[in-house]
């Protein structure tokens, strides 16, 4: 009665969770995530080689370079025309996934999001460069564009199953297959994945982009080196790609 008498005293109800350990939280956006993923970082992709070939199947380098056009400077404004591109659609992806509030993004570093999608992003677009000096028809570059997103698919899955970074495999077979870009998207959205496996975790901090993620004792790869073989295979398709142009 007092309690009640007392036109002093406050009132205050709220709603609060019950007191509990952590538990794992299923990693959504990590487990089944880099599937989306992967078909929206390579969105451009299919648009990029087609492009390339109906410029080459239209004589276009051909009569540009009797123009007086060169070589490099056609080559070069291909190249920053896609990087643009890249950089707008890594931005996109990484800030709707922020907006939406996926732990994600939230929890991992915003820098090292964005480096994995526009690092991956930035190797196809120098693998489709490759792939188009190998095909005549705009038609055929759309239906490897295709094949590649269906072979990128089932390598990803075989990748979430632990092959061929975990412990039990020899280490020629994981450089063999950090050469397809999609096997390390895989990898470097499976270790973010499971960092940020509970509301809790803190996720990979630029600092730690060195180390092993998470709580994993071994890794095959950090996410530095991820950075690296993109960055190296990158550089590589495209003078494959000249080369064979």
């Amino acid at each position: 009665w007092i309690l009640f008498a007392d036109a002093s005293l406050e009132w205050s109800v709220a709603f609060k969770e019950f007191s509990h350990p952590s538990c794992k939280d299923f990693p959504t956006v990590g487990t089944i995530g880099p599937i989306f993923l992967f078909a929206a970082a390579k969105f451009g992709y299919v648009i990029q080689m087609s492009g390339t070939v109906v410029e080459r199947d239209l004589k276009l380098h051909e009569a540009m370079s009797i123009m007086g056009l060169r070589e490099s400077a056609l080559w070069l404004s291909w190249f920053l025309w896609e990087v643009f591109i890249v950089l707008i659609s890594s931005l996109l992806i990484v800030l709707f996934g922020m907006m939406f509030q996926f732990y994600f993004f939230l929890n991992n570093s915003f820098g090292i999001l964005f480096l994995m999608f526009f690092l991956f992003q930035l190797n196809m677009t120098g693998f489709s460069f490759l792939l188009s000096t190998f095909i005549s028809k705009s038609s055929s570059a759309r239906t490897v564009g295709f094949s590649v997103f269906i072979i990128g698919f089932l390598t990803q899955v075989i990748t979430e199953f632990g092959f061929p970074y975990g412990n039990l495999f020899a280490k020629y077979l994981q450089v063999i297959w950090s050469f397809f870009p999609p096997n390390l998207l895989a990898i470097g959205l499976q270790y973010l994945g499971d960092a940020t496996a509970t509301r809790q975790s803190s996720g990979i901090s630029w600092v730690g982009r060195k180390r092993c993620s998470f709580e994993d004792t071994y890794c095959a790869l950090t996410m530095d080196q991820i950075y690296k073989w993109l960055t190296a295979t990158f550089f590589l398709w495209l003078v494959l790609a000249i080369y064979f142009d």
